[in-house]
């Protein structure tokens, strides 16, 4: 029987500290605490053009097309998890892998767990392989960590570490659909803070920069709850850090988003940066009098205008 062979980056999360959940928080609330944050690394990888082959017990085993891409995602995936009392720990390789009966196998998957082993809470590490197929770019978030014998290897392996707290990223997505990534020396350690205030019926809501995310959609736990049809559950998730204001929509029917500089952005699954101020929009495209949106507009930390 012939076999399908791909060339592919493996991506492998786990979820940190599961077995103590249990004992601290009840059988009931950790398996909802599991399973929301394994939901929110599949939406990441669902968003990134990656795909789930395995999301069982606490860890998710996925592909993407190219090592950009997966160590993008893994950094969201971190992100993500920033207001959960969960962790996650991740490990990247890149090779050649066997698709079989909906799985997948082959030494580059074994790799991939290796290195997800090596991590340690809150920590991505890639083998050499990802490195030398990163872009210029993407290279310079990542370092050398160590050299180390692995399980099932003969030689020593490099071993890397993305330093996600190092960098920001800026997601656009084009004409025909496909993410542009665009990593950068962004998270200076000096530089204006960045606050977003927020306006929604009698609402005013003040988020500063370095604050938890602040999630809005349908859901009881949002932060911000909008109940309408086209609303998803958890819709969107709003980030200011070192003086970059995110939104990553995380739902079915898209965010609109309609910055004064320009004509509204349908938003499906990615992130964008807010560069001045606007409206968003949840489910529908903006307009006078919807119940789904919601103005902004930016300032920074120490003016009188935030």
């Amino acid at each position: 029987m012939a076999h399908d062979e791909q060339t592919v980056a493996v991506l492998i999360a786990d979820v940190c500290g599961s077995t103590p959940l249990f004992e601290s928080s009840g059988d009931a609330k950790a398996l909802e605490l599991i399973a929301d944050c394994l939901d929110s690394i599949s939406r990441v990888v669902d968003a990134q053009g990656g795909a789930v082959l395995r999301s069982k017990g606490d860890d998710v085993l996925c592909t993407f097309p190219d090592a950009d891409t997966a160590v993008c995602a893994a950094s969201q995936m971190m992100d993500a998890q920033a207001d959960s009392p969960l962790e996650i720990h991740i490990g990247i390789n890149y090779g050649t892998v066997v698709r079989d009966r909906g799985g997948i196998f082959g030494d580059a998957v074994n790799t991939a767990a290796r290195m997800q082993s090596l991590a340690k809470p809150g920590e991505i590490i890639t083998s050499e392989a990802v490195y030398e197929q990163l872009s210029d770019e993407w290279r310079r978030q990542i370092r050398h960590l160590d050299t180390q014998t692995v399980k099932g290897k003969s030689e020593p392996m490099n071993i890397y570490a993305v330093f996600k707290n190092d960098t920001q990223v800026t997601y656009y997505v084009g004409e025909d659909g496909r993410h542009t990534v665009h990593p950068g020396n962004v998270y200076q350690t000096s530089g204006p803070k960045m606050t977003i205030t927020l306006e929604f019926g009698d609402r005013t809501i003040v988020r500063r920069d370095g604050g938890p995310g602040f999630h809005i959609g349908r859901a009881g736990s949002c932060d911000l709850i909008i109940d309408e049809p086209c609303v998803s559950r958890d819709h969107a998730l709003l980030t200011v850090r070192r003086g970059k204001v995110l939104l990553t929509d995380m739902s079915s029917t898209g965010t609109w988003i309609a910055q004064a500089d320009g004509d509204p952005i349908l938003l499906r699954r990615d992130v964008m940066q807010l560069a001045s101020d606007g409206v968003i929009s949840l489910g529908q495209r903006p307009k006078e009098d919807s119940p789904t949106v919601i103005s902004y507009r930016l300032g920074q930390e120490g003016n009188n205008d935030d």
